[in-house]
């Protein structure tokens, strides 16, 4: 009964979703920015800090909105077969690309913000893509000491904070 309810509360949501969307859609323009770097190199607290400021809709590793839209990146699903980690151009489906860019639109629209601001660090291995499927967007690359990294990945290990 509850994974019924479950089905119907979410057909519901993204029905309220697409048409609120329809309504508020007019006057805005689709600016998708996205937070490029590795894992543990400060993407969030990047992402966290901008999106404070009212114009700006964050979407922090929303993997969703991309498995909407292309479930072959769904890396995290144990039954999903030949997922991919890495993509580029050769990858590309238009009709998928129209599916990531509404859901993508649809959020800064939602948000009433003027810049889509997307940080997911797998986005590293998907720059060619990225590059295809959103032509206009822009991007903040973060960089930070390779050892560091490895460091604060260990540490979020030895935590049990790391890709649990």
């Amino acid at each position: 009964m509850k994974s019924l309810l479950r089905y119907f509360y979410s057909k519901m949501r993204e029905f309220i979703k697409n048409f609120l969307f329809k309504i508020k859609s007019r006057g805005f323009v689709f600016s998708p920015v996205f937070i490029i770097g590795c894992g543990r190199s400060g993407t969030t607290i990047l992402g966290n800090t901008l999106s404070k400021h009212p114009q700006i809709e964050y979407l922090n590793e929303r993997r969703d909105l991309w498995h909407k839209s292309y479930p072959e990146f769904d890396i995290w699903n144990k039954n999903m077969e030949d997922s991919k980690i890495y993509a580029d151009k050769k990858d590309v489906s238009n009709e998928k690309n129209k599916i990531l860019n509404y859901f993508f639109f649809r959020e800064q629209v939602l948000g009433n913000a003027t810049i889509l601001l997307e940080k997911l660090p797998i986005n590293s291995f998907r720059l060619k893509f990225i590059e295809q499927v959103f032509p206009n967007a822009r991007y903040i690359y973060l960089t930070r000491n390779g050892l560091e990294v490895s460091e604060s990945i260990e540490k979020a290990i030895k935590n049990g904070g790391w890709l649990r």
